[in-house]
């Protein structure tokens, strides 16, 4: 894994240094008159820091006020150790306060927890969000002798399997949230599904934006309600819109072609 910053400004090291050390401080607190043996030994075995400020993209616009989010996954020695609630909270508000109050951070630090035993678990099993952590993170800290397993990416077709039925179980979620809502007049959708964590709704967007189905519902003036859900889970990302022309408007249809099939918004 790679451990050089180089590539980032003097000021954004010493902020990912003074999250490094927040985390650790606030994990030490947290431990303290545990008694439980795991929890007396718990050890933070890696921080990496991943998405945009690790590839080198991330975006700073003073003038649209749009700032990349510092994205880290913290690798702990055991599962427990993991729970965000129990050990985290106190991290969390450290590194909140630091970003808005204190102004120690120009920009958001979030953070993810898994034990070394799960991460490598789902390396094994070519998880795309971690595979990718492994390919293009950048090592803040690690621990001697806990290394990551070999990554495996999923091959194309293991990876549109599980696309596939990401998109079967969230469109028809969609579909019965809206008539559920109660929602009487013709609706059209719009799904885009990221098969990993999105640090960015442009990731998702964009999905619709280049797919000339979903384009010509979001261009349809006569689309006049529209209501928006999604989750951002670690695995996998889920934006749905979904347009209503309103109680006796006549439907535009969209043709809905299989998964992976050109025009389909196959994930990017």
């Amino acid at each position: 894994m790679k451990t050089s910053l180089d590539h980032l400004p003097d000021a954004k090291r010493r902020e990912l240094a003074r999250i490094v050390e927040i985390l650790f401080a606030e994990f030490e607190d947290a431990l303290k008159g545990r008694n439980a043996p795991h929890r007396k030994a718990g050890r933070i075995l890696k921080i990496i820091l991943f998405g945009s400020y690790a590839r080198g993209d991330w975006v700073d616009d003073p003038k649209g006020g749009y700032k990349s989010d510092y994205d880290l996954l913290v690798v702990v020695n055991h599962e427990e150790l993991a729970d965000l609630a129990e050990y985290w909270g106190k991290a969390d508000d450290h590194l909140l306060r630091a970003y808005q109050i204190a102004h120690e951070l120009t920009a958001p630090a979030n953070f993810i927890v898994h034990d070394l035993t799960d991460v490598n678990k789902q390396l094994k099993r070519g998880r795309p969000f971690f595979v990718d952590i492994v390919r293009d993170g950048i090592a803040l800290y690690e621990a001697p002798d806990h290394p990551l397993e070999h990554a495996e990416p999923l091959s194309p077709q293991a990876a549109l399997k599980e696309a596939q039925g990401y998109f079967d179980q969230w469109f028809k979620s969609a579909e019965g949230f809206t008539r559920n809502a109660g929602y009487a007049g013709p609706v059209a959708e719009t799904t885009a599904i990221n098969p990993a964590l999105a640090i960015s709704g442009i990731e998702l967007i964009n999905q619709w934006y280049y797919r000339p189905d979903y384009h010509a519902i979001m261009s349809d003036c006569s689309n006049v309600d529209i209501g928006v859900w999604s989750a951002n889970l670690i695995d996998r990302s889920v934006v749905v819109a979904v347009y209503g022309k309103g109680d006796g408007a006549p439907p535009v249809q969209s043709p809905r072609r299989p998964f992976g099939q050109p025009g389909a918004g196959a994930p990017g």
